[in-house]
């Protein structure tokens, strides 16, 4: 059936086909289109297809919690999909990221569903006027028509003026459509339906202001993880990069790691901080596997996770979390045995296997994105170039280092780990540095048959170049970079507690006193910080005059510093957490959808801790 496209005008909504649509947006630079279906995903293929050679931004949003049809997804992505009773958001990469794709399912759940579900309806995912092009899929009109929230929702995530293609011509639904966009008053029905002009569901987006970049370069103070992570996402938007790092080469610091661990931390409930960490797990995963299949040196093993009890109280934590019904693709519950088998070697111990864990080495993680982003753009990497200060003129953000000043940049991004708050916008924030130390152990014939990540009260790799890591020390307050004695030992003992009635523990050999230092930055909640760089003293200032006045704070929007922001606090799982996170301020700097919801960009935003308060009528 030939699709039929509707384009928003002052009175009414005109017809075209679906061709039309990717024509009347292929001037944009990197256009956005959602796809909207009950469960049938069939017309992915087609808008993936029709849109070559453009640069695109698809979402798909399917609103049955069953499974759906899934053409034109990757094969390995859409089985592990399908099977995800959760309704993890997911995002991946097309085409050499040519196509942008994130999947979100479960958009109408029932009162039955499992509570603690990723599943929001539509408008509480906070992706209003996102689109420059909206897609009603065919299975998706009835439900359109039965419900006029989900129809207002519908509306509103298309930017005004709006494309809008339906595939499949209902009569019902144009006038419908004409009611919402054509009209100015809208009768009553037994539902009460929207407004006459495309209002946002509520959110508090007013209170947590998600602002978007200014025409220009990007400037990134960093060089870990997380600030290759963002050059990487802003490249494949055709955005100019400048890198600036105080080091002689990237990942010196806490992402210089030779193996970090990969998986997700889960909860006993599935929260909002459970979410977040298998959404971003699943997507670095994805992030690592593509940047391999462009021929980037990435030292691996996609060889699983398992996570054991050390003690009473993390075996009564461990078995809360195991009761939760994961999809198999996540995480499962193993016994003794199968854990001996998972392992390699006899651990005697049941747990909980994340059989998509890995490792990963984090040093050249961070090179390969910083490599592929240079294949993209106009990227340059300032190395050896420590900015002390930075100031805000007339003209945007200038950065002074030993060597001189540079700038003026339109944006300003400070993703510099463990120096995130030695600037005075952001000194700040609410984060905390907790020193790492991490072990490296030569193999043994013992040792060398590991064959999975072990996680317990410490953690243990399998050999690479003939040596595990084993880790790690956490000392809040710390920056100190000196090798300790101590925390070796107390490496060792951590895997020995773990694990002690295993032989092969006797072989782990710390006395070369081999290892790394790395100092992590941490929030109170655990979540990262990413998006605009609180303005601190306009803050506190809007406080002393409104003092315990929620209603002002509903209203007002977090004050912040006009083209800079900050991406940081990863704490010991930026491996995990970082690609997706700078995704989603590549997104919200680009004004595109983010793969996050609302609730989560909440828990990220800079601004929380204050706001926090400040919503609920508290003094600071």
């Amino acid at each position: 059936m030939t699709p039929i496209f509707l384009a928003r005008t002052a009175q009414k909504v005109k017809m075209f086909t679906i061709s039309e649509l990717l024509t009347s947006i292929s001037h944009l630079p990197r256009a956005s289109v959602a796809l909207l279906c009950q469960q049938d995903l069939s017309a992915l293929a087609q808008l993936i297809d029709s849109s070559r050679p453009q640069s695109l931004q698809l979402t798909c949003y399917c609103l049955s919690t069953s499974e759906f049809v899934s053409p034109g997804l990757p094969k390995q992505e859409a089985e592990a999909t399908e099977k995800d009773t959760l309704h993890t958001p997911r995002h991946w990469l097309l085409e050499s990221g040519r196509i942008s794709l994130s999947l979100y399912s479960g958009l109408n759940p029932d009162k039955q569903e499992i509570q603690g579900k990723s599943a929001h309806s539509l408008g509480q995912l906070g992706h209003q006027r996102r689109y420059d092009g909206l897609v009603l899929a065919d299975d998706v009109n009835q439900s359109l028509l039965a419900d006029a929230r989900l129809l207002q929702d519908a509306a509103n995530l298309a930017r005004s003026p709006a494309d809008i293609t339906l595939l499949k011509p209902d009569d019902g639904l144009k006038t419908q459509l004409n009611n919402v966009w054509g009209t100015t008053q809208v009768a009553q029905t037994e539902k009460p339906l929207m407004q006459t002009s495309v209002q946002a569901s509520p959110t508090t987006d007013s209170a947590y202001p998600q602002p978007g970049m200014r025409p220009g370069t990007v400037a990134i103070i960093g060089g870990g993880i997380a600030s290759a992570a963002l050059c990487l996402s802003l490249a494949e938007r055709g955005q100019r990069i400048k890198l600036f790092c105080r080091d002689a080469k990237p990942a010196q610091g806490a992402s210089g790691n030779r193996q970090g661990a990969l998986y997700p931390q889960l909860s006993h409930d599935h929260c909002l901080l459970s979410q977040f960490y298998v959404q971003s797990f699943l997507y670095s995963r994805h992030r690592l596997v593509k940047l391999l299949e462009q021929g980037h040196d990435i030292a691996h093993g996609l060889c699983g996770v398992l996570q054991t009890a050390h003690d009473d109280k993390s075996a009564a934590r461990l078995n809360k979390v195991m009761r939760y019904p994961w999809p198999q693709a996540i995480a499962t519950r193993v016994d003794a045995t199968r854990a001996n088998q998972l392992a390699g070697i006899a651990i005697d111990k049941s747990g909980l296997y994340y059989p998509q864990g890995a490792w990963v080495c984090p040093a050249q993680y961070t090179n390969a994105m910083l490599m592929q982003a240079a294949k993209f753009t106009d990227f340059t990497a300032h190395f050896e170039t420590d900015i002390q200060a930075i100031e805000q003129g007339k003209e945007g953000w200038y950065l002074h280092s030993h060597s001189g000043r540079f700038g003026p940049f339109a944006n300003l991004v400070i993703a510099s780990g463990a120096e995130l708050t030695t600037f005075a916008q952001t000194k700040s924030l609410q984060l905390s540095p907790f020193r790492g130390q991490i072990s490296h152990v030569p193999t043994s014939p013992g040792l060398s048959r590991l064959s999975c990540v072990l996680c317990a009260e410490g953690y243990m790799t399998p050999a690479h170049d003939l040596h595990h890591c084993i880790g790690a020390s956490y000392v809040k307050g710390s920056k100190a970079l000196n090798f300790s004695e101590q925390e070796q030992q107390d490496n060792l003992q951590r895997m020995c507690h773990s694990y002690s009635n295993a032989d092969w523990t006797n072989d782990i050999d710390v006395s070369d006193n081999r290892a790394r230092v790395g100092v992590r930055m941490v929030s109170r909640d655990h979540f990262p910080m990413m998006g605009a760089a609180p303005d601190i003293d306009g803050l506190l200032e809007l406080a002393y005059t409104h003092p315990q006045d929620a209603i002002f704070w509903q209203q007002q929007p977090a004050p912040v510093h006009d083209g800079l922001f900050v991406l940081g606090g990863f704490g010991s799982r930026g491996v995990c957490s970082a690609p997706l996170t700078a995704e989603a301020l590549a997104a919200q700097l680009c004004s595109e959808p983010s793969p996050f919801n609302q609730s989560i960009r909440e828990r990220l935003n800079p601004n929380r801790m204050w706001m926090r308060k400040l919503l609920k009528g508290k003094p600071l």
